[in-house]
């Protein structure tokens, strides 16, 4: 889709003129029906969707209009829905524009735009694939469709697609649109580890509108060292440096951090047991970690900001809390949309002999499976976290 990291694609429609072309036909319409389709297009484009849908609500039931005017009553009522957030009522209206084999391939491919943009809102990301595929196979020339295919394929990883499908878009796409297609160019770029071609295409977007923020955002970050965050499948072991016991906690990604624990000199023996750090439960090193398990001892926490529902994800554990305010602002960059508008917190926890950690959390929900929900969507562009019980 076409907007910023987590962009909001353009939905694409016919103008009144359509309404005329597909009326003309050997089956008639009557005259009133006519009027009303002219009257929903117009309302469209005046932003008064509500009066639209009305319209064409009118103009569908009443059996006025032969298959090409129906066909385009649907797809407009569904772009009236869509930009009222009725995704599913579009969706609905979309298919029977789409069935009806009664538009004509500059409107179909249109159609089909407009329903992967409403797929897409839904998380439906392979029907999305179809109609985007569908659209460029009518109208070979649609940079925008490439561009939201591009999206695509980056949320999935596949990064050379994406740059390929990207290209694409930008030879055929022209005017301020053309930022959004190297911005997301730029960030396949940087995926791949090809910083230079990155920097070059954020560069390109600035070029086209110098306060283009996304592209700011990457620009800025692009040399800066990204922090990484204790997740969920982190295990502990122990090791020995001198006097001191050392807790090397290495994650999924490789990066190790070292938490230094001194000897305890009235020689008493921590308790075993998991202790609740970061995203997982890191516990003494002859049990299994295991994201479920509670801490072992409360631990005093102070949060930055209240939480207006008990259930919050938990996006990573720091060292220091600036470093994880900068990694918040990086992973909002990093979810394409998915943690915009969301409260964050940054809680102090004092683990005792573990040290101190900062950990992230976003949200707060009442129903844990709204918190669930977040993290299943934040994993779809490869940022993990855990709802902390």
């Amino acid at each position: 889709m076409i907007a910023n990291r987590r962009s909001k694609g353009i939905l694409h429609y016919a103008a009144m003129a359509a309404v005329a072309a597909l009326l003309i036909s050997a089956v008639p319409a009557r005259a009133d029906a006519i009027d009303d389709l002219h009257g929903g297009a117009q309302a469209i484009e005046q932003g008064q969707y509500a009066q639209a849908i009305s319209l064409f609500d009118k103009v569908i039931s009443s059996g006025a209009l032969n298959e090409h005017g129906l066909a385009l009553a649907h797809h407009h009522r569904g772009i009236a829905e869509q930009k009222l957030g009725q995704t599913a009522a579009a969706i609905s209206d979309y298919s029977k524009a789409i069935s009806g084999n009664a538009l004509p391939e500059a409107v179909l491919a249109r159609a089909h735009y407009n329903r992967g943009i409403a797929y897409s809102q839904q998380g439906e990301d392979a029907k999305a694939e179809a109609d985007y595929r569908a659209t460029v196979k009518l109208v070979p020339s649609y940079g925008a469709a490439y561009h939201n295919l591009a999206n695509i394929e980056r949320r999935r990883g596949n990064q050379k697609a994406a740059i390929a499908d990207y290209s694409k878009a930008l030879e055929y796409m022209s005017g301020d649109a053309r930022k959004y297609a190297f911005h997301g160019r730029g960030l396949s770029y940087e995926a791949e580890g090809d910083k230079s071609k990155a920097k070059a295409d954020y560069e390109a977007a600035l070029r086209i509108d110098g306060n283009f923020a996304p592209a700011k955002t990457e620009l800025a970050a692009l040399d800066r060292p990204q922090p990484k965050p204790l997740i969920g499948s982190d295990t502990a072991t122990n090791g020995k440096e001198g006097k001191a016991k050392v807790i090397r906690v290495a994650s999924a990604s490789g990066w190790e951090t070292t938490a230094v624990r001194y000897a305890n000199p009235a020689g008493n023996k921590p308790k075993s047991g998991p202790v609740a750090t970061g995203n997982a439960a890191v516990q003494q090193p002859e049990r299994q970690a295991n994201i479920g398990d509670a801490a072992s001892r409360p631990a005093p926490e102070a949060s930055t900001a209240p939480a207006p529902g008990p259930y919050q994800v938990q996006l990573g554990a720091y060292r220091d809390e600036e470093t994880a305010k900068v990694a918040w602002r990086n992973l909002v960059t990093r979810s394409q949309g998915r943690l915009s508008g969301i409260e964050h917190r940054v809680v102090r926890a004092d683990l005792g002999e573990r040290g101190i950690f900062y950990r992230l959390r976003a949200g707060g929900y009442a129903e844990e499976s709204v918190a669930h929900r977040l993290c299943a969507r934040l994993s779809t562009v490869g940022i993990e976290c855990v709802v902390p019980r």
